[in-house]
């Protein structure tokens, strides 16, 4: 089972963002995927999984946890403005979000 805590929250309203730092703990289980933690961060704390951009994560070894930045745009215009294509292309996937979030 995956544990995820914000250890950090920053507004940044220049670039019309929230920035998180956070602590994933999947001790006893596998690393977990980039996609997997944005699905668990984005359903505890409500937020729109396309406006999720997962920007790092880094495991420590040996650990069982990894530490990782996001940031959390409120319009995708702002999200494609301000992000590097292959990021976009890395983190938004609108169709798939958009299909998956009608599910919910």
């Amino acid at each position: 089972m995956m544990e995820i805590d914000i250890v950090e929250r920053k507004e940044n309203p220049a670039v019309k963002r929230e920035e998180l730092k956070f602590k994933v703990d999947h001790m006893g289980n596998a690393t977990p995927t980039r996609s997997e933690v944005k699905a668990k961060i984005a359903a505890e704390e409500d937020l729109t999984k396309s406006l999720l951009v997962i920007d790092s994560l880094k495991t420590k070894t040996g650990l069982g946890i990894t530490e990782g930045y996001a940031k959390v745009y409120t319009r995708m215009d702002d999200l494609k403005e301000i992000e590097q294509d292959h990021i976009v292309e890395r983190n938004v996937n609108e169709k798939k979000d958009v299909e998956e979030e009608s599910e919910e």
